[in-house]
This record gives structure tokens, sequence and C-alpha cells, in this order.
């Protein structure tokens, strides 16, 4: 419950804060508050819904942030199609910031979490004809479905940006891949980076150290080289994690000869080793009784 003020409370002060300087001081009740009141004359509290059903039509955007504050602490949570009620309301006031910050703090209060209802989200943002969702909107719904452990909604999302106008960047296919190999979903992530080259956008080095990473953590020690080598035919310069993380699933897995090879070529290429990269070696000549010898 704590949580739930938090959030409505944040959104007030980020509604509020961009008011400040606008000429919008509330120096007598809105017509929201003489309309609707705080409570009716018998003494009970309108409900939201009631509220929602008599319009907004006049509402004012300080009165609109009340009401969203209420909706997001109600139990049962609000709809989709509730919130975007009073969403329409504030998107006619041109107030875009707003309705932004309060979508985000919907995705942190409710569960908003199937596809259906990003999508549904999104659609109606366009509808409204005041924002056209860009890549960053969509980067940040996806972010926010692998929060909630919804991978497929995630990566569904993905798919429909193209048909919103939107084509996926690295920062989208950064994001899902890296909720993808947390899950353990790595065949999806290498699906991912063939749908990249398909779509000519060609990975950094942080999404192939994402893959090779998951791919040693879950025992595919030749798919992890072979990405490596592929990593380096593209011209794409391994870090000292790519190395780290290979040398320690080698060594992990007894091919110390192969880890002495990846820190030779480590040296001649003059990339200086962390501490993760020690303890592999470590570990791994200590196995088997040899010492490096460069």
């Amino acid at each position: 419950m704590r949580r739930l003020f938090a959030i409505a409370s944040t959104a007030k002060r980020f509604v509020r804060r961009n008011l400040q300087g606008k000429g919008n001081p509330r120096t007598a009740p809105s017509t929201f508050d003489l309309c609707w009141g705080r409570r009716d004359f018998s003494g009970h509290s309108y409900d939201y819904r009631e509220k929602l059903r008599n319009g907004l039509s006049d509402i004012k955007l300080d009165d609109a942030v009340d009401l969203f504050s209420e909706m997001v602490k109600s139990r049962p949570f609000p709809s989709i199609i509730e919130f975007s009620k009073l969403l329409s309301g504030i998107a006619k006031m041109n107030k875009l910031d707003a309705v932004i910050s309060m979508g985000e703090q919907m995705q942190k209060a409710g569960d908003f979490t199937q596809i259906s209802d990003v999508v549904a989200l999104v659609d109606q943002i366009v509808e409204l004809g005041y924002h056209q969702p860009n890549t960053v909107t969509f980067n940040t719904l996806i972010h926010g479905l692998f929060l909630h452990n919804k991978a497929s909604e995630a990566v569904a999302l993905v798919d429909r940006m193209a048909e919103k106008g939107c084509l996926p960047n690295l920062v989208t296919y950064g994001t899902v891949v890296n909720g993808l190999c947390k899950r353990g979903d790595i065949d999806l992530a290498l699906h991912l980076l063939k749908n990249m080259e398909q779509g000519k956008i060609e990975a950094d080095v942080v999404i192939y150290n994402t893959v090779i990473d998951g791919l040693c953590k879950y025992k595919h020690v030749n798919d992890a080289l072979n990405l490596f080598n592929k990593m380096e035919s593209k011209g794409v310069r391994a870090t000292v994690v790519t190395y780290s993380s290979l040398i320690s699933c080698l060594s992990n897995y007894g091919k110390s000869s192969d880890a002495s090879r990846l820190l030779s070529d480590m040296i001649e290429k003059k990339i200086n080793l962390n501490v993760v990269t020690f303890s592999a070696l470590i570990d791994a000549f200590g196995k088997d009784g040899e010492t490096f010898r460069g």
C-alpha cells in the first residue's frame, strides 16, 4: 500500500512541477471540485467510476492528477479502458508529458503486462492523435514487460513495432537479448541476432557479449566459441568481458588449452586482464596442474 501511495505522489509531483510558471495556479475551486466535490451530501466519497461516467470535458489538469491518484490506489485495479478515458481528457489539454508520466506509473502500479493491454495503450495514444509512438516509447514498454517477466509479450511487441511505423534499434535488441539471456532463452536470443542481420542492423559488442555469456552459462561452449569467431569476422572487437566469459567457461569444462589460446590472443591484442579473467585462469591451470607459458 505504501508503494501505491508513493507512485501516486510521484505522478502528482511530476505534473505539478510542470504546471509551475505556466499560469495555472489554483486560486479558486475548479470545475471538477464544484461539480463532484470531495464528498457528496450523504457523506460518501464519489467513486472514480462515477466521476468518469459524469464526463471529463471540463476537468482541469490538477484535478485529473488527483483522479489518477485515486485510480492507481483503487482495488480492483481500473481497466485499461478506464485509464484511457482519463488519458483522453488530459490529451485534449495537449499535456503529453503528463500522459507519458501517468502511463509509466500505470505500469508500475498495475498489471498491464499482457501484450493486448500494452498494444491497446499504444493504439489509444495514436487514435487520440496527440502522439505518434516512436522507438523510445516501444523500448520503454518492452523493458517494462521484461520487468514483469513477460518475455514472450516483449518479443511480440518488437514484431508489432514495424506495424506502428517504428523500426527496432540497437537499444531495442539489446534490451530484448539481455532479458532473454537472463531467462535462459538463448535460442530465441540467437534468432534475434539473425533478425538483426536481416534488418541490416549490426549487433554491437555489448549484444554479442550478452549472448556469449548466456551460452557459456548454459553450457553451450562450442556455440559460444562459434559466435565469438563470427563476431571477430564481422570486425566487432572483443573486449575483456568477452574473453573473461569464454575463458571462465572453458576453464569450467577442463579446456585449458583453449583458454590458453584465448589468453595469448588477449595479450597479442593488448587487452588488459581483469579479476574474472585471472580467477578463471588460476582455476583452469590449477586443475590441470599446468602453468601458462606465453
